[in-house]
């Protein structure tokens, strides 16, 4: 058993000496059942003078057929151009006929209706479980088209006789749509905007099952921005070690540690993950407050005066003892600490030196003051308990939100230590539009 799903349009059913997509989708498919979707003004027309299902009966007459005609009139649809309407109304309606016809061939047709309706059709087809066979019917100009606006004057018998489909010149005008080729560009659109989004695991996840129609170098530019996102250098190097281009901009291991760990932060702030971001702020503050010390102080690299022990560095008596800035260092933790013991130094032990040390008074008075008040009035707090974070919190508790952070702060430091040049912050949207650029690629 076949079933075709049609809305009825301005097209049918005929136009121009020639079938309208609805009539000509019964002449090639002769469907058992035909289900006529009508709104309003089509419903008037058909009240009037039966112009579509008549059609439909002379057709059947001619290729010795039976239409079992299903009439679905909506006589209040007036919104003819509101795609959800038409998307909620035939999901339902093709829910219907699946489960009444379980084993039917089911087709719709794409052509007939308002741009909404068609786009309701294709999509919901391509989305469908069960394979929806959409069929569009190209148009034919054969003759002059019928005046709607004068429709007093429409005779469906003499269209009928002068309709050219009816006799030896006919040719078939359906295409059978490609749902599978349709339901991968809808996917490659949706990974785009993942891309947009930053999200890479999931546009990575969603490309996999259209790894078909992507090409080679999309997929392994999405597995390297994945890696990325991880901070997986290994990985991208891995996957572009005989690629044309590039994704990271710092090659030096351990500034490229800094940087990209600075972009990855700046990606969490954008996505509004405001209690990752928060977490994440030790690190950037200690690299910060590192960069700090070594290019604005005279005490230079801290490492100098730390012994590693196993994985951590130790801030040590015996090391600062061994040189002047050393020893004025060491006076100046012993101020704090009564007397300093060996331990692995912290944001703290930064930012008394630091204060001890650095000239740049807006660095001591302003962007010192911020990153340390960060860690303590709120990511020390949070990082222990279960709470909801948001910029008004974070207003509340630092005086600044997240973003003001971000942008006033981590990245103006970073730009005065020489940590990051202006152009490194876009590097992400750079990577991107390469992402979506080999993504719209066909293969």
């Amino acid at each position: 058993m076949r079933i075709l799903f049609s809305p009825v349009g301005g097209s049918d059913p005929i136009k121009r000496m020639l079938d309208g997509p609805m009539l000509h989708c019964c002449r090639v498919y002769k469907p058992d059942i035909v289900c006529l979707y009508f709104t309003q003004s089509m419903l008037e027309y058909e009240n009037r003078d039966q112009r579509y299902t008549w059609a439909l009966e002379k057709l059947g007459e001619k290729l010795n057929h039976k239409f079992e005609i299903i009439k679905i009139e909506r006589e209040d649809l007036v919104d003819v151009h509101k795609f959800y309407i038409f998307y909620n109304d035939f999901g339902k309606i093709f829910e219907e006929i699946e489960e009444k016809y379980p084993d039917a061939e089911f087709y719709v047709n794409t052509s007939s209706g308002t741009p909404a309706m068609k786009s309701a059709i294709v999509d919901l087809a391509a989305l469908s479980e069960k394979r929806i066979k959409a069929l569009q019917v190209s148009s034919g100009e054969a003759g002059p088209m019928h005046d709607r606006d004068k429709d007093e004057t429409y005779d469906k018998k003499e269209q009928w006789e002068c309709d050219m489909d009816n006799g030896d010149s006919f040719r078939n005008r359906t295409l059978l749509v490609d749902n599978e080729q349709f339901l991968a560009n809808i996917k490659r659109q949706n990974v785009i905007k993942l891309i947009s989004s930053y999200d890479y695991p999931a546009a990575k996840l969603l490309a996999n099952e259209i790894k078909d129609y992507l090409t080679d170098d999309a997929m392994k530019l999405l597995t390297a921005a994945e890696g990325r996102w991880r901070l997986d250098y290994n990985c991208v190097a891995n996957v572009l070690k005989d690629a044309d281009y590039d994704i990271i901009p710092v090659k030096k291991k351990e500034e490229r540690e800094i940087t990209e760990y600075l972009l990855w932060l700046g990606i969490i702030l954008g996505k509004r993950d405001y209690l990752s971001f928060i977490r994440g702020i030790t690190p950037a503050a200690m690299i910060l407050l590192e960069k700090i010390m070594e290019t604005l102080t005279e005490v230079g690299d801290i490492k100098k005066y730390c012994e590693k022990r196993k994985d951590a560095y130790w801030l040590t008596r015996d090391k600062l003892e061994q040189s002047k800035i050393g020893k004025e260092v060491l006076a100046v933790l012993d101020k704090r600490y009564g007397k300093f013991t060996d331990c692995i130094y912290t944001t703290a032990h930064l930012e008394l030196i630091i204060k001890g040390f650095c000239s740049d008074d807006k660095i001591k008075s302003h962007y010192l003051k911020i990153i340390r008040k960060t860690e303590t009035e709120l990511r020390n707090p949070i990082a222990h308990t279960i709470v909801a974070v948001d910029n008004g919190m974070i207003k509340n508790r630092i005086g600044i939100t997240a973003e003001e952070l971000y942008n006033d702060v981590i990245k103006k430091v970073a730009e005065s230590v020489r940590l990051m040049k202006k152009s490194t912050w876009n590097s992400y949207d750079e990577m991107n539009k390469l992402l979506i650029e080999k993504v719209r690629e066909v293969k």
